[in-house]
């Protein structure tokens, strides 16, 4: 996605789009009747606003294996009647870029093949819909310190080295420099992959939300009216009513009401970049800035009001009854948090007992090995001779926390285990000291 990684690709006119998309949505499913797949998958293009004059890339979203969407576009390579052809293939694990040459024009655009589960396939379609729509909403769910990504909604777990959890905001704006100072373990929850469930959270309507079933039945009929000559598109439609202008992608992520101006200056660094990138991303920007959150006064600067908004918008984050009550629906998610808890003492038990400074002090063959590797003495066969028992722990331990005492127990057990197996004449190795 992004029409730019080929980096000679033109953009597209609409009514070049349309016809593109159809021949290849077409030429696609013929593919796929054939061998045999079209029953057990989903695919569609993916949509957009109804006024979008021009394109940067055409987006195939689709839970057929990769192999069998590059198998049919190079059935394109060097065909004198196809309709397109393939000039150049860049593959990455969740997405195949294609340069292709379309009709009469020799100067190439961009198609992005995005592969998805079927159990993703809903959410990814509607995520990647209606342009950057889902990436604003994303900085609304960020007052939640939700995060509303490509296959799910879900929230990060912060913890130390004993499995507190960490409350870390998910916007900047609410964070304090030492927020990260004793983060030791992350993870996350997913709390729903139902797209409708999520905005409905998110306090927004979700009457444009498309099914994949909906999708199926779409694609079913502009196969048929491809084949009869009538002008249904590629692309479904549903929802596009809806937005009809980059104004309307704009303005929908207001309706919440967790929605705030502020929340889209609160960014990381990695964020900010990628958002300078996208063009309707900068236009909402602009345009959340000119809203008016608090009346104007005379005796307030324009700097102060908006210290005063973003205080405003703090003391009503640091209330956190929004956050903790939107988790509520989710009967799965004490359970995961608790999993994520002994996770990370887990973590920081095997960090400090299985690091080979504490594993040093077991290995027999090696006198005064701790010391030794403290002041940097230790020879490079016996550094080597403790990574080895190192990976023998691993290949024999069940790793679970354990006491002092249970632990030196089974590491004692272990290394004798480990030298009677190194004396074995038919076990090869260089650790002369063994004999």
């Amino acid at each position: 996605m992004g029409g730019n990684v080929f980096g000679n690709t033109r953009r597209i006119k609409k009514d070049e789009y349309v016809k593109l998309t159809n021949d290849l949505l077409y030429e696609f499913h013929r593919y796929l009747l054939k061998n045999n797949l079209v029953d057990d998958n989903y695919y569609g293009i993916v949509k957009h606003y109804r006024d979008k004059k021009d394109f940067g890339d055409i987006d195939l979203i689709s839970t057929v294996d990769k192999k069998h969407f590059i198998d049919f576009m190079n059935q394109n390579i060097n065909v004198s009647d196809s309709k397109f052809k393939v000039t150049s293939i860049k593959s990455t694990p969740d997405e195949v870029h294609f340069s292709i040459i379309y009709g009469d024009n020799p100067e190439p655009v961009q198609l992005d093949y995005i592969i998805v589960s079927k159990e993703d396939f809903e959410w990814a379609y509607n995520y990647y819909s209606f342009n950057d729509l889902h990436a604003l909403i994303g900085n609304v769910a960020g007052f939640l310190d939700l995060s509303f990504g490509h296959k799910s909604l879900f929230k990060d777990i912060y913890t130390d080295k004993d499995g507190n959890v960490i409350d870390i905001p998910k916007n900047l704006l609410f964070r304090d420099k030492n927020s990260n100072d004793n983060v030791f373990y992350k993870d996350k929850i997913e709390l729903t992959n139902n797209f409708k469930e999520a905005l409905s959270l998110l306090d927004y309507p979700c009457d444009y939300i498309e099914s994949k079933e909906q999708l199926k039945q779409h694609v079913a009929k502009f196969v048929d009216g491809f084949t009869d000559g009538k002008t249904v598109t590629a692309f479904s439609q549903y929802g596009m009513d809806k937005f009809k202008t980059v104004k309307d992608i704009i303005e929908f992520p207001m309706e919440s009401d967790y929605f705030d101006k502020h929340l889209y200056v609160g960014k990381n660094h990695k964020s900010a970049n990628r958002d300078k990138k996208r063009q309707n991303i900068q236009e909402a920007m602009e345009f959340y800035a000119k809203l008016d959150s608090l009346e104007k006064r005379d005796d307030i600067s324009p700097k102060e009001l908006e210290e005063l908004e973003v205080r405003a918008l703090r003391l009503r984050y640091f209330n956190q009854q929004e956050n903790k009550l939107v988790l509520t629906p989710f009967s799965h998610y004490e359970k995961k948090l608790e999993e994520i808890k002994e996770k990370a003492k887990l973590k920081y038990f095997m960090d400090e007992k299985f690091s080979l400074f504490n594993l040093a002090q077991y290995v027999k063959h090696v006198p005064d090995a701790k010391n030794k590797m403290s002041n940097k003495e230790l020879a490079k066969q016996e550094l080597e001779f403790i990574k080895d028992f190192k990976r023998y722990l691993h290949g024999k331990m069940t790793m679970r926390l354990m006491d002092a005492k249970e632990f030196d127990q089974a590491i004692s057990s272990l290394y004798d285990s480990w030298i009677d197996s190194l004396t074995d004449k038919s076990i090869e190795h260089n650790y002369e000291f063994v004999y």
